[in-house]
């Protein structure tokens, strides 16, 4: 199949990476992008599940951003695994898409939590984080919402097989990607 020229008409998407922040999504997302028969959303991040975000643009707004021209719409949204802050998000998606296809992206948690903090004090996006790493670290149990729970990949997946069946499930380790991106790509 070859890559349509212009857009068709919208569609919902079949596959979702769910996350983790900093592990790799952006990547991912322009990589599977490349591939002539997936169309990933031009935005990545459309944020649509997270009722707090995009959810009340209704699911209009949100097929407008694919393309039913190709077998394989997705997007991107690491705040789909942002559990308790996101709650609700797998129900969400379950009640709009059925069974997509999820791709949970991870990496070393501790290098996760260390790149967070890397953007967030070097964000203009979001209020810059002030405080030395030294003073999150050795206080993280305390820092759940920004940066442990981020990379509590086994609290973040349970509420997605608590909702899917695990074939829907394929994980993607950071790592493993930058090494060999063609096999991984190819998984």
């Amino acid at each position: 199949m070859t890559m349509p020229l212009s857009r068709s008409a919208p569609t919902l998407p079949n596959l979702l990476i769910i996350g983790a922040r900093k592990a790799g999504t952006t990547s991912l997302h322009e990589y599977l992008s490349l591939h002539p028969q997936i169309f990933m959303s031009k935005k990545k991040e459309l944020s649509f599940f997270d009722d707090g975000n995009r959810w009340h643009l209704g699911v209009d707004w949100y097929k407008s951003n694919f393309d039913a021209a190709y077998p394989i719409n997705g997007e991107s949204s690491p705040q789909y695994s942002r559990y308790p802050r996101n709650a609700g998000v797998p129900e969400r998606i379950k009640s709009v898409l059925g069974a997509p296809k999820l791709i949970y992206a991870i990496r070393d948690p501790v290098e996760r939590i260390l790149s967070d903090y890397v953007q967030m004090v070097e964000s203009s996006d979001f209020v810059p984080e002030r405080r030395p790493f030294r003073q999150i670290f050795e206080n993280i149990e305390n820092e759940r919402q920004q940066y442990l729970e981020c990379s509590s990949y086994f609290l973040q997946v349970s509420q997605y097989l608590d909702i899917f069946p695990r074939e829907n499930l394929h994980f993607v380790v950071l790592e493993r990607l930058q090494k060999n991106p063609v096999g991984v790509l190819r998984d």
